[in-house]
């Protein structure tokens, strides 16, 4: 029997990222029989809370929660060593001496508790979801590689470097690695010399969505207040420069002017203040709705004609696969983890600086262009499509995440008919 131990952590990235990829993961890991699944969520709060909620066979959420209310719901937060020893004693009634006991970690935020498996001999699985050098030294390469190979105390000494030098630690004590892609793992060979054969490449899985009707569609816009005739552009994701939203934003003040029936939703939470003067002579033509939960976004998705995402730095990104799993022509950034989605074929690829940010009037162009032909713009939709049926649905990543899970372990599970 293989116990999975999916360990969610406080953070930000729970309702974005890390929170998509347990929800599609844990649900499509369903079908395999000789695996119990333990989606172990630890919060913070004003009391102590402990809970098991047995969802269906094989599958169990169970709740930690640890006393600090001064500690926010979203927070990122470590988890102290002494807090890991509880949550393993906490745990200890799961860990039976039958079958395995496998600790699947998401975040830098948990070593702590890699440090406890260790102890107990159990495997762990670790899954990067983000580059840190990109987010430290805002995807500046050079500077990385002159503080990561100084000898001066003060680098070695920032926030940056000592993240790096943790994740370094535990993708060493990690047994198997999953990388987004395929840069990822070719970071980690060379900077942290992990051998390439604990590591496998799954980039991020989606589970299929409902199609939409004209009629809905138009329904949905109505009641939104939006007309039939609009073109929509959408973006989804926080609002900081890193995404790209200060160069979009740039970019549609010069395609509104074409029309006032082109319109641009942006989907995400942040700071609106940063950006709202820059939009001013289109303000009426721009709609920012701040973070939504998934049945909301599924509305917008719906009403929307085109999905754009510039942005500097992806794993692999679930708003891109949201986005063509709704065959919506896309828009990206031709950045390194959107290398597998071809340009003109399944998106519009937009040329970047050596920083990753898209260029304004090339950006521009391609927006120009995907409004003003619908015979372009229904073939990548399509083609789009078709990409993510073969290679990017949630049951595919289970089948491969769970193939990494029997190479830690033993053999073959059986699989429901």
């Amino acid at each position: 029997m293989r116990k999975i131990f999916f360990i969610e952590t406080p953070s930000s990235a729970v309702q974005h990222g890390v929170g998509t990829y347990a929800a599609n993961l844990i649900k499509s890991m369903m079908v395999y029989e000789d695996c119990k699944v333990y989606y172990v969520q630890i919060k913070f709060g004003s009391s102590v809370a402990f809970s098991e909620v047995k969802e269906k066979e094989g599958f169990y959420r169970i709740l930690i929660q640890f006393e600090d209310p001064v500690i926010k719901k979203k927070q990122e937060t470590a988890i102290h060593p002494l807090q890991a020893r509880v949550i393993f004693c906490l745990l200890s009634k799961y860990f039976t001496i039958e079958g395995y006991n496998i600790l699947h970690l998401n975040s830098l935020l948990q070593r702590t508790i890699g440090d406890v498996a260790k102890e107990y001999e159990y495997k762990i699985v670790l899954t990067l979801h983000v580059s840190l050098w990109r987010v430290f030294f805002n995807n500046n390469k050079q500077s990385f590689i002159e503080k990561w190979n100084s000898h001066d105390l003060a680098d070695q000494k920032s926030v940056g470097m000592l993240s790096m030098r943790e994740e370094e630690r535990m993708c060493q004590a990690a047994d198997r690695i999953i990388c987004l892609t395929e840069e990822s793992k070719d970071f980690i060979c060379q900077y942290y010399a992990i051998d390439e054969h604990k590591t496998t490449i799954i980039p991020n899985g989606l589970l299929m969505s409902n199609a939409t009707g004209k009629n809905e569609m138009e329904d949905i816009r109505r009641s939104l207040g939006f007309a039939t005739a609009d073109f929509i552009f959408i973006y989804v994701g926080r609002l900081i420069e890193q995404k790209g939203i200060g160069v979009l934003l740039e970019a549609f003040k010069k395609i509104a002017k074409r029309s006032g029936s082109i319109k641009l939703l942006v989907v995400g939470s942040g700071n609106t203040d940063m950006f709202l003067p820059r939009i001013f002579e289109c303000c009426g033509q721009i709609t920012f709705t701040g973070y939504q939960p998934a049945e909301n976004l599924a509305q917008l998705y719906k009403i929307a004609n085109c999905g754009v995402m510039p942005s500097t730095t992806e794993q692999s990104s679930f708003v891109i696969l949201e986005m063509l799993s709704r065959k919506l022509p896309v828009i990206l950034s031709d950045i390194d983890a959107f290398k597998k989605f071809e340009n003109e074929k399944h998106v519009t690829s937009v040329k970047t600086d050596d920083r990753g940010y898209v260029y304004i009037d090339l950006l521009y162009k391609a927006m120009k262009h995907v409004f003003e032909d619908a015979t372009y713009r229904n073939r990548i939709a399509g083609n789009g499509h078709q990409l993510f049926l073969e290679q990017y649905q949630a049951s595919t990543m289970a089948e491969k995440t769970f193939d990494v899970y029997k190479k830690v372990t033993g053999p073959a599970a059986v699989i429901h008919s």
